[in-house]
């Protein structure tokens, strides 16, 4: 950390902050523990710890860090409902998978009320990555809004903001992928990250960010792109091509 610093400073000077990326409780329990009893139960200590660590981390570092939850599982669970059920058609789908993001975002909120509130604060929803292939492939961003709303009202009832957000999506340039994003409840406050980029090409990056644009609502800031999760897992050659690709975006919109 204090070399990462040191480095950053040289070259940004102090407006550059170091992001914390840790995983959600609930991503962090559940796949642990082969029984979900033991992952429930494991939830409120996991909570704690991650609080008690990120408390101080901002004590040792004060005003140098941003935090971003990862909550991989939630979304994954909110979208494999919302896509596994065929037979009990979209809207009952929906309104389960609704559920599921009400009680997910008790867990998420009350993480996130643990850190001290100048500290800015962000989520990292996906559909996870393991060898760099998703878990779940939902035909459009519907549970991700479902779940991402669900947490910004819990935040709201407590007098938290959110700082960002990211929104994953897959390779798709249809417009029934990105149509949900007019139902997304977010304040003016809070900035969106668009997970888009792929390394399929410039042309289709550049209509799946269109595509976004033309849905996401007016009073919300698209601050950036990134990558549906992450870059870890692709290729050297994966991950140059879509960081240039992030670059060029962010010089043509």
């Amino acid at each position: 950390m204090p070399s990462y610093l040191k480095a950053m400073k040289s070259v940004f000077g102090h407006s550059v902050k170091y992001q914390m990326c840790i995983a959600s409780p609930i991503s962090i329990s559940f796949p642990t523990y082969d029984m979900p009893f033991h992952g429930f139960n494991a939830i409120g200590p996991l909570r704690d710890a991650l609080i008690s660590e990120v408390n101080e981390a901002v004590e040792e570092y004060p005003g140098l860090l941003a935090v971003q939850i990862e909550c991989a599982v939630e979304n994954v669970t909110v979208s494999k409902i919302y896509t596994s059920v065929p037979a009990l058609g979209i809207g009952l789908n929906a309104f389960i998978a609704s559920i599921f993001a009400w009680l997910f975002s008790f867990s998420i909120a009350a993480t996130i009320c643990g850190f001290p509130e100048d500290v800015p604060t962000g989520l990292h929803l996906c559909y996870g990555s393991p060898n760099d292939t998703r878990i779940v492939t939902p035909p459009d961003v519907t549970p991700t809004v479902i779940l991402a709303n669900a947490i910004v009202s819990r935040l709201n009832s407590k007098k938290r903001s959110l700082s960002w957000l990211h929104i994953p999506f897959t390779e798709s340039t249809e417009s029934s992928q990105f149509a949900p994003l007019k139902g997304l409840q977010l304040p003016s406050t809070t900035q969106l990250y668009l997970g888009l980029v792929f390394h399929d090409s410039h042309d289709n990056n550049v209509k799946r960010l269109k595509e976004a644009q033309q849905f996401t609502p007016k009073n919300v800031t698209i601050e950036g792109v990134a990558t549906p999760c992450g870059m870890g897992r692709k290729s050297q050659a994966e991950a140059i091509y879509c960081m240039q690709e992030m670059k060029k975006l962010a010089e043509e919109f």
